[in-house]
Parts: C-alpha cells; sequence; structure tokens
C-alpha cells in the first residue's frame, strides 16, 4: 500500500475515534450512529484537507504555460469536489435521520404522563 494513503487512512481513522467520542459524549447516539456520523465527518474532512494541501498546492506550482497539466489538475480537483459533495451529503442526511429519530423519543409521553 502507497505511504500517502497509508498515511492518510490513519489520519481518518484518528480523527473517527476523537469525532465518535465527542458525538458518544452527547449521549444522544448509539455507538454504532455515532460511529456513521464520525466517519463520514472524518471522510469529509481529510478530503478536504487533501483538495487543498495536495492538489492546490500541486496546481499552483505548474508552469502558467503547461495548460495540459492545469487542465488535469482542475479536473482532479473537480473529481475531489464531487466526491466531497457526495459524502457531505450523506453525512446530512444520516444526521437528519437520526434527528429526527432523537425527536420522535422528545415526543414520547412519558410513563408518568401516561393516564390510567
Amino acid at each position: 500500500m502507497d505511504k500517502d494513503i497509508k498515511e492518510l487512512m490513519k489520519e481518518e481513522k484518528e480523527i473517527r475515534e476523537t469525532l465518535a467520542g465527542k458525538i458518544l459524549g452527547l449521549e444522544s447516539y448509539s455507538e454504532t450512529d455515532a460511529m456513521l456520523l464520525s466517519y463520514r465527518l472524518a471522510e469529509i474532512l481529510v478530503a478536504t484537507r487533501q483538495v487543498h494541501g495536495e492538489i492546490y498546492e500541486e496546481l499552483r506550482a505548474l508552469p502558467e504555460d503547461d495548460s495540459k497539466q492545469i487542465w488535469n489538475k482542475i479536473m482532479e480537483m473537480r473529481m475531489h469536489l464531487l466526491n466531497l459533495k457526495d459524502c457531505i451529503q450523506e453525512f446530512d442526511e444520516n444526521l437528519l435521520n437520526l434527528m429526527g429519530g432523537c425527536e420522535e423519543d422528545d415526543d414520547a409521553p412519558e410513563e408518568e404522563e401516561i393516564d390510567e
């Protein structure tokens, strides 16, 4: 496996574990739900840094007359951004679904409120 990929995977794992701990601390989500949300967030954060920190820097370093390489880098950024858009959309959908489940629990009458 490529060293860069190993580093990205390690970074994503560390971020995911940190976020999962924070989300679990909210006491609103199960461990599975916390892992789902933290996985997507970590993926988004690492991908964002990769686009800005790597691809953009490579693009910036290209000579202005190297139109083919410039175009290739722009297309590479586009592909990463489209993937990022999908990750953000999935995160948002998952979060909204989980929030909806929490709201349903909040609307349920407590045992003391039930008339017998």
